[in-house]
Order: C-alpha cells, then sequence, then structure tokens
C-alpha cells in the first residue's frame, strides 16, 4: 500500500472548500454585482481565488495517473466513482421530490439519473467520466513524444489561451483572437499539466511561487473589474459552456497553489488525519453539497456589505462543509464496500479462470 501524500490531500482539501466558497458566490449575489466598489473588487479577488477548484482537481488528475493503463484494475476505479454518483443522485432525487416538491415518477428519475441531471452539480462527473476512459491512451500518446514539454504547450495553446482574451476584450466587441473551437480540451489540457509536474520539479523558491501567484491574481482582478467597471460580472463567462476555469490567470494561479501545497510539510498527526479525510470524502461532499446548499441558501439573507459576506461566508460554508462531510462519510462507506465486492469477485474469477487453463 502506498503511503499518501500530505500534500496531494491538502491540496484536494483545499480544491474541495474552494469549490464550496465558489457556490458561496453563486448564490450570495455575486454575479449581480456592479464592479464600482472596493468591496466588490475584494470579492473579484476571493472569485478569481476560489475558481481555481476545477483546474486543481484536473491537476490532479494527471499528476496522479502517470501510471493508469487499459486494464481492469483502472475501470473498476471508474466505478467507486459511478456508484457514489448512484448513491448521491438517488438522494437527490428523493430530496427534489420531498423538499423541492419536483413532480417525479420513477421514468422521470431514472432519466434525471443517466442524463447527470438528479444532482445539480453533476456536470463534474460527466466530464470526468470522458476524461478518465481517456487516460490510458492519453498517457500513451505522452509516453511516446519525444518533445513532452511541445506537446503540453500545444494542448495549453488550443484549450486555455484563447479563452484567455476573452477576460481583457469587453463583451460589446465580440471577436477571437484565436480560434477557440478546442476551448472545451481544457480537462486535457490541465491533465497534461499535472501529468508533466508528476515529471518535472518547477524549480522556483517558496517566495517566487507565493509572488507569481498573489501578482496573477491581482492582475486578473484588475483586469476583470476595470474592463467592466460600473458593469456586473459578465455572464458567458459562467456559461458551463463557456468556462472562466480554463483562462491563462486561473491556470497559473492553480498551478502555483498545487506546487506549494506538493511541498507542504505537516507535523501535527491530527491535522494530517483530518486533511487526510476530508480529501478521501472530497467526491461525495461535492456531489452532496449540491442539496445542503439548496437548503441553507433559502433561509440567509443576501449580504449588503463586505462584512456580511464575511459572516455569511463562514456560517454557510462551515454549515454545508460539516454536512456534506458526515454524510459523505457514509455513502463513501456504502460505495467502497461494494468496489471490494467488485474486486473479490473479479479476483475468484480470474483466479478460477486460471484454474481451468491449468487442468
Amino acid at each position: 500500500m502506498k503511503k499518501r501524500v500530505v500534500g496531494l490531500d491538502l491540496i484536494r482539501s483545499i480544491a474541495i472548500l474552494f469549490v464550496f466558497s465558489l457556490h458561496f458566490l453563486l448564490n450570495s449575489g455575486y454575479y449581480t454585482l456592479q464592479y464600482n466598489s472596493v468591496s466588490a473588487f475584494v470579492l473579484t479577488i476571493c472569485h478569481w481565488l476560489v475558481i481555481t477548484c476545477i483546474s486543481l482537481f484536473l491537476l490532479l488528475t494527471g499528476y496522479l495517473n502517470k501510471s493508469t493503463k487499459n486494464n481492469k484494475q483502472y475501470l473498476l476505479k471508474l466505478s467507486r466513482v459511478l456508484i457514489s454518483y448512484l448513491i448521491v443522485s438517488i438522494l437527490c432525487v428523493f430530496f427534489r421530490s420531498i423538499y423541492l416538491n419536483e413532480n417525479l415518477n420513477i421514468i422521470k428519475s431514472v432519466i434525471y439519473i443517466i442524463n447527470f441531471e438528479a444532482c445539480g452539480y453533476s456536470w463534474y462527473v460527466e466530464m470526468y467520466i470522458g476524461l478518465f476512459l481517456l487516460i490510458p491512451f492519453l498517457n500513451i500518446l505522452y509516453n511516446n513524444v519525444d518533445n513532452k514539454k511541445r506537446l503540453v504547450l500545444i494542448f495549453i495553446l488550443l484549450g486555455i489561451i484563447p479563452q484567455s482574451f476573452k477576460l481583457i476584450i469587453p463583451d460589446f466587441m465580440n471577436f477571437n483572437v484565436l480560434p477557440d473551437r478546442w476551448i472545451n480540451l481544457y480537462p486535457v489540457s490541465l491533465f497534461y499539466i499535472g501529468r508533466y509536474l508528476s515529471d518535472n520539479k518547477l524549480n522556483l523558491s517558496l517566495i517566487k511561487k507565493i509572488l507569481i501567484l498573489f501578482s496573477t491574481l491581482l492582475l486578473e482582478s484588475m483586469l476583470c473589474y476595470f474592463v467592466y467597471y460600473n458593469k456586473h460580472y459578465p455572464g458567458e463567462w459562467f456559461d458551463f459552456g463557456n468556462m472562466a476555469y480554463n483562462n491563462v490567470f486561473t491556470v497559473v494561479i492553480a498551478v502555483m497553489i498545487f506546487v506549494i501545497c506538493l511541498d507542504c510539510k505537516i507535523s501535527s498527526k491530527l491535522l494530517n488525519k483530518g486533511i487526510r479525510l476530508i480529501s478521501i470524502y472530497s467526491f461525495e461532499m461535492y456531489l452532496i453539497s449540491w442539496m445542503i446548499d439548496r437548503f441553507i441558501y433559502n433561509y440567509v439573507l443576501l449580504p449588503s456589505n463586505i462584512i456580511d459576506y464575511a459572516k455569511n461566508y463562514l456560517f454557510c460554508v462551515g454549515f454545508v462543509f460539516v454536512s456534506s462531510f458526515d454524510i459523505a462519510i457514509i455513502v463513501n462507506y456504502i460505495s467502497s464496500n461494494i468496489v471490494k465486492r467488485l474486486i473479490r469477485k473479479e479476483r475468484k474469477y480470474d483466479k478460477s479462470k486460471c484454474n481451468s487453463a491449468s487442468v
């Protein structure tokens, strides 16, 4: 059994906290604010920091799957994701029916689950399944290319760079600086960046990494704030077909967070255990949080100033974090035990097959 690396657990824990923080901004009126106050600017900085959550998860996927091959073990790893998704989706169907008073029958509920609509945050699962199925073949391409840096740069050029210009081009100037037909490749682009980082250490001091992180964050926030001054957040950026996750500023910030956390050493055993548990349950926490969000934000008034935002953030994100963690323990326990049974059956099948072949 491989020893867990606390830096990787820390990255995943920060990423799930950023997910809850991003959903807090989504549900607290940030996207309807006008960019004309100090409070709006501070929230814009927070926004561009926490929106790195998806990039962090995708970087981790590339970093951790360098040895993944096209075999049964690889498919069994995906089965836990699917089983957890199915369990949470069934819970979401009951939640929609009982709490949200949606008129759902069995057929409609099944369609909701199959279409990744039962849980409002399951778009990521749909995307991740496709990426995960591609991983062995992405590794074959990466391992057999002589110039790996060039391969990564090409995918950055296709999936990340074109989106970056949309930040500094006002919405009334509707044109593309670079072709953007391939921007939805950004999960593969981030996978390859993570894959590259698994083999190549970023030779920068901690001070330089922190300076790059905060200077990029400040630059991104200032550009967005001043380009859209006296307007509100450009909605097309947050549309799920054309997301803000894949611009070069966000990716640079995510990479800096990633490499800083990777080198972290935490001496406290209790803190290490807490980070490890959050990391283990992060996927289930993410899915479950949709129900908690729909519940808690019905009872929270929209904040009117930065102090109210801070108070609401601590209460709401704290509530979502603890609640989703508690439920995630149960969901993860069920899905993990189902996967263990599948693995045992698979091993018995392989053993019996081997014995029969030797007769």
